[in-house]
């Protein structure tokens, strides 16, 4: 939250401000507040007339004091009152000013203001908290809300949060993995991206217990190593009896089939935004499905985020500019929803890249965005971050003239200074 500096000159009828110097006594006025035009942050710096520098003024006081000067009353009669340390204003001491002010001009000092991608996260996680429904849900019970949409800049900086650290290799390793069109996790764990283990084990036994026959099920340490060694089991139906075979690690046809062979029609969703970018930029039919009725039963999940598009604009420069809109049936806000902005903006600097674009803004469209509660007190915990004030940068190295093109060790995240992690657990309903 950002420091709030509030700078004062009196006179006879109370407190007038201003935001500039007064040549006669010398005396600034500046103030900064939250984003969201609150004043939370519970210490305030005042300079009183040319005679007198009071120190970390409670916010209460100031509102006290901004309502009261509307009455006439005056800066000393309220603020001397309560006792606050002050000194008396001489050209060294306002030197000192001069430069705080400075500092609050170029920015409420530059070291507490929160990125806009942390404030507009922060903000609905505080909302799900105080407002949302709760609900009894397959794999738990949450806080939920519905109807959501949040927007991001891509020009001001990678929206990657900063108010815990985010796990950055597991969203370009997945990323890289829905965009290769596979749809088993052995790519994710032979790079220690772990993040779809509890989904591919709970589809396995799903698929293995069909029979009720625990003791035929491997355990989850048993399961990996069998994905690393790319075993194929045969297994019958409960009701039909058909013999079926399942590689370990498949998750059926989640997120890579749709997107690059639809309902295994040959339809490369993907490739198509690409060349429709190239030849028709304003086309209004730019978008990727994941959702696929007739594909859910035979899938470990339904996808959370549904469909994405694409749009462009002249920037003016003689630019383009690509924007994506992501929307979500379900998002865990906690968890999922840190991953799902990042995935969404690295995709669309990728495509951006691709057909010689510039990212431009990030709209993510949310149903059910809920919040469990096992993760209340982790969303506490980040809800009292501060986080950095700078978003970081995406540089894309190479020359990539295809989707296929891109390795991991292309994507360099640079000027990332987050909070450390806050730990919470992935719910799957296993």
């Amino acid at each position: 939250m950002s420091k709030i500096y509030n700078f004062y000159k009196e006179d006879n009828s109370g407190v007038s401000v201003d935001k500039t110097w007064y040549d006669s006594s010398n005396v600034i006025y500046t103030e900064c507040i939250d984003n969201d035009g609150e004043l939370k942050q519970l210490k305030v710096v005042f300079a009183n007339g040319s005679q007198y520098l009071y120190k970390d003024v409670d916010v209460r006081d100031y509102l006290l004091l901004r309502e009261a000067s509307s009455q006439g009353s005056t800066l000393n009669r309220i603020i001397k009152k309560k006792g606050y340390e002050y000194e008396r204003l001489d050209n060294a001491n306002l030197e000192n000013i001069r430069e705080e002010y400075e500092k609050v001009k170029n920015g409420c000092d530059g070291s507490n203001i929160m990125t806009n991608a942390d404030k507009q996260y922060l903000d609905l996680l505080k909302d799900i908290l105080e407002n949302g429904v709760e609900k009894e849900t397959r794999a738990g019970k949450v806080k939920s809300l519905f109807g959501k949409q949040l927007r991001f800049d891509l020009k001001e900086g990678f929206p990657l949060l900063t108010t815990k650290k985010v796990f950055t290799k597991g969203i370009i390793h997945e990323l890289l993995w829905f965009l290769s069109g596979s749809t088993n996790i052995k790519y994710l764990v032979d790079n220690d991206v772990h993040i779809w283990d509890d989904d591919a084990y709970r589809f396995y036994r799903e698929l293995f217990l069909v029979g009720g026959d625990e003791k035929n099920c491997m355990t989850k340490e048993e399961f990996l190593d069998a994905v690393k060694e790319e075993k194929t089991y045969a297994f019958k139906t409960a009701k039909e009896g058909i013999l079926k075979y399942y590689k370990a690690g498949d998750l059926g046809d989640v997120y890579g089939r749709q997107w690059r062979d639809f309902n295994r029609s040959g339809i490369d969703q993907i490739q198509n935004i690409i060349d429709t970018l190239k030849t028709n930029p304003n086309d209004r039919r730019m978008l990727c499905v994941a959702f696929n009725p007739s594909a859910i039963k035979e899938s470990a999940l339904p996808p959370c985020h549904v469909m994405f598009q694409f749009y462009t604009r002249d920037l003016g420069d003689g630019r383009k500019g690509l924007s994506c809109m992501y929307t979500m049936r379900s998002n865990d806000w906690f968890l999922g929803s840190p991953f799902n902005i990042a995935s969404y903006a690295l995709l669309t600097h990728i495509i951006a890249k691709l057909v010689n674009m510039v990212p431009d803004e990030l709209i993510a469209s949310i149903g059910d965005c809920h919040l469990y509660i096992e993760h209340l007190d982790a969303a506490k915990e980040q809800l009292s971050r501060k986080g950095s004030n700078k978003l970081p940068r995406l540089l894309i190295h190479g020359n990539q003239k295809s989707i296929e093109d891109f390795n991991f060790e292309d994507f360099e995240i640079v000027d990332y200074n987050p909070d450390p992690p806050i730990k919470a657990p992935l719910l799957v309903g296993m």
